[in-house]
């Protein structure tokens, strides 16, 4: 929370990034939200009411490098049906699903995965420069301390293939760095849209989580209905 990664809520208290020291109590009425889930959902920035004009106002977004500052593929898209989930990717994938289909959502247009370990994240790279029918873009952002002081920041945006050779730059300098920070996003954007019939989505599913099932945000916007 104080690195600004994760809201926790509680009831009436919210806390999150810059806020003075709070209990923390886990238990059915605890929520721990990821930074990214907060800002779409309207969580974070806490709304703060003007005394004078007794209305609500959005809280000072961070400066430009601030924490808790969002890329802007994950901005939201008011004008076309938007869906998206947390959690473990396996479980924030049936979630998605799920809504889609209580929706009557027939297809999904475009699909979002935001990982934020390392490891989940080059293990998906491989998975994802495989999946057919669909064009695929990621998103490296990140960087490391050395044990001597030495930084690194880095920001990428490509085709998987592109990004294998930053990867495997990354895997070696991240397991002998002393910090490291890396946030991973993955677009597929399908060609005919994701037809949310079985069995193609539980497929698509499987393929993604075949060796990564680390904690994700997952959104999708519907493709309009013809």
């Amino acid at each position: 929370v104080e690195r600004g990664d994760y809201i926790y809520q509680r009831g009436d208290l919210l806390l999150g990034p810059g806020d003075p020291p709070a209990s923390v109590v886990i238990d059915e009425q605890s929520i721990v939200l990821t930074m990214a889930y907060a800002r779409n959902t309207d969580v974070w920035p806490r709304r703060q009411v003007d005394k004078e004009k007794k209305e609500e106002m959005p809280e000072p977004s961070p400066p430009d490098g601030g924490v808790g500052e969002e890329h802007p593929e994950y901005e939201r898209t008011p004008d076309r049906e938007r869906l998206q989930a947390e959690g473990p990717l396996r479980e924030a994938l049936v979630r998605l699903w799920e809504q889609a289909r209580d929706g009557k959502v027939q297809r999904i247009g475009e699909l979002q995965i935001r990982l934020f370990d390392s490891s989940d994240a080059f293990r998906l790279l491989g998975v994802v420069g495989r999946i057919g029918g669909a064009d695929k873009r990621v998103v490296l952002s990140g960087g490391y301390e050395t044990k001597a002081g030495g930084s690194c920041e880095l920001e990428f945006e490509g085709a998987p293939d592109d990004a294998q050779p930053v990867r495997e730059f990354l895997e070696s300098q991240l397991r002998a760095a002393s910090t490291t920070r890396l946030e991973a996003g993955f677009t597929l954007t399908f060609h005919d849209g994701l037809a949310m019939q079985e069995p193609a989505p539980e497929q698509l599913a499987d393929d993604l989580c075949r060796f990564a099932n680390g904690a994700a945000y997952v959104s999708a916007t519907a493709q309009p209905r013809d």
